[in-house]
């Protein structure tokens, strides 16, 4: 609860009358566009981000706002979110309805498969941000907001409960009062859509996107469509053929945000690049930014040469670590339940993304050792089969994916398929993650193809030819459902 000591079961629990009361306030603000004082005054607390923090950085300071405050912006948050969603392009999938982290995975995935077995340079460009969310100017965030077409009315109100705050803070026992002059308020429900508003008013004012009918352009030409960045928050990757237009970009970009308070972190901000790309270092207003064979993008690893090793070793840690924070809470329950609990953290974390892995055999013998040495470790019975797992997770994605608006990029990249003017390099082709979901529906029509002849079992010699597309197919959602439930889990 914040500073005026007020619960959220206060307000669960009051009744009728108390809704009333409330309602004649929200729009008794909303007319007046003023905030109660008290609503702005903040308590800050310090999480820490490793253990035993040594500095500042090593600690995120989050706000612990006024919760009839926090009622009267998510009030705001969901009318915003209409306008929100129509103003925003389709690179930003951070704090959108019906999007996710997966969609920008699966883009760089498709995208530097395809570009590598294609011969096509690519350079995707990490940049990070120092506190994004606290270092903000409001100037920015208003002049986004009120350009996305939101009520001016309304754009008052969330700014007096912004613009005009006081944090306490308590260090070393002692209580110390700080004027809030700039960012959004960590643990808002308005932040996220503000900020994203604020940052896509900056990125079209910097790095504008191109025009799909333009031949020579920076970016990557997928199907007509110039795919040139991906964006969840405040993570921005720039997508470039040459270190020429990425070192541009990402100039032009530091020096319109940095006028709006946020400032590029070049110590993080790194350059993937692969094996048919120019050389040269990317610059940001004259400084290289640091060229690394793997880099860790929202929670997975990706590699240079593709492959899974350093992820599978990462998600192996997850899993182990997850076993160990419960480990001694499941110890006096059945069998049945321990099952469950594992299922729910230990294989959620070792699945994390592994919708948009492209896996080979070893890998998945890798993982199913680690789940088999766990489940014996805890007495918890059959341990799960996690190609069987994972494949339903990847098939269900593929389903949804087909199934997205076609402006959607996760889609576009996916299905596309470059050019019959582009030839593959030569020797055998790399697998794709494609391949497995082509595989599994010959698999699957055959098995049906079997069934109608009076045969049956899941025989994977003499694949009868499919004539039908996995993407045609997936369009049906009753097939394709059909497909997902024949991997049993047990």
């Amino acid at each position: 609860m914040g500073l005026d000591r007020v619960c959220s079961d206060m307000l669960k629990h009051g009744g009728e009358k108390l809704q009333q009361n409330l309602a004649r306030c929200f729009n008794k603000l909303i007319e007046d566009g003023k905030y109660p004082p008290e609503w702005n005054e903040i308590r800050i607390k310090l999480l820490e981000k490793k253990p035993n923090p040594e500095t500042l950085k090593d600690v995120r300071p989050i706000s612990i706002l006024s919760i009839p405050g926090k009622v009267f912006t998510k009030i705001m948050t969901k009318r915003m979110a209409r306008k929100a969603e129509s103003y925003l392009d389709e690179t930003q999938n951070g704090f959108r309805c019906g999007r996710s982290c997966s969609e920008n995975l699966q883009s760089i995935t498709c995208l530097w498969e395809k570009c590598h077995e294609y011969d096509m340079p690519l350079i995707l460009t990490f940049i990070d941000y120092r506190a994004a969310f606290d270092s903000i100017y409001w100037s920015a965030v208003q002049e986004g907001v009120l350009e996305s077409g939101f009520d001016p009315q309304y754009m008052e109100a969330i700014k007096s409960c912004n613009e005009f705050g006081t944090g306490e803070i308590e260090i070393f026992g002692e209580k110390l009062k700080i004027p809030v002059e700039r960012g959004v308020r960590q643990g808002d429900s308005s932040s996220p859509a503000l900020f994203a508003i604020a940052l896509h008013k900056l990125l079209n004012e910097a790095d504008p996107l191109p025009e799909d009918d333009e031949e020579e352009n920076f970016g990557i030409r997928v199907d007509g469509n110039y795919i040139s960045r991906l964006l969840f928050a405040d993570d921005l990757v720039l997508i470039d053929k040459n270190p020429k237009d990425a070192s541009n970009r990402a100039s032009k970009i530091a020096k319109i945000c940095e006028k709006a308070g946020l400032i590029f972190n070049t110590a993080k901000s790194k350059v993937l690049r692969n094996q048919c790309a120019n050389n040269a270092s990317v610059r940001v207003n004259g400084q290289p930014l640091e060229d690394v064979d793997q880099i860790k993008y929202l929670g997975r690893i990706f590699r240079k040469d593709g492959a899974l090793d350093s992820e599978i070793n990462n998600r192996i840690r997850a899993g182990w670590a997850a076993y160990h924070s419960i480990a001694s809470a499941i110890n006096e329950i059945s069998n049945k339940e321990k099952n469950h609990f594992l299922k729910s953290s230990v294989l959620s974390a070792m699945t994390y993304g592994s919708e948009t892995w492209n896996t080979k055999v070893e890998d998945i013998k890798r993982i199913q050792r680690t789940i088999n040495y766990i489940w014996i470790q805890a007495n918890a019975g059959t341990p799960p089969n996690f190609e069987k797992f994972i494949m339903k997770i990847k098939m269900r994605w593929a389903g949804h994916i087909v199934r997205l608006p076609t402006q959607r990029i996760c889609r576009i990249i996916t299905l596309w398929e470059p050019p019959n003017g582009v030839k593959r390099r030569k020797g055998r082709p790399k697998k794709r993650w494609v391949d497995d979901v082509q595989t599994e529906v010959k698999v699957h029509q055959h098995n049906i193809n079997l069934q109608g002849l009076g045969g049956g079992g899941r025989r994977r010699i003499g694949l009868i030819s499919s004539k039908m597309p996995w993407s045609r197919l997936a369009r049906s959602r009753s097939s394709w459902k059909h497909l997902v439930h024949s991997y049993s889990l047990e």
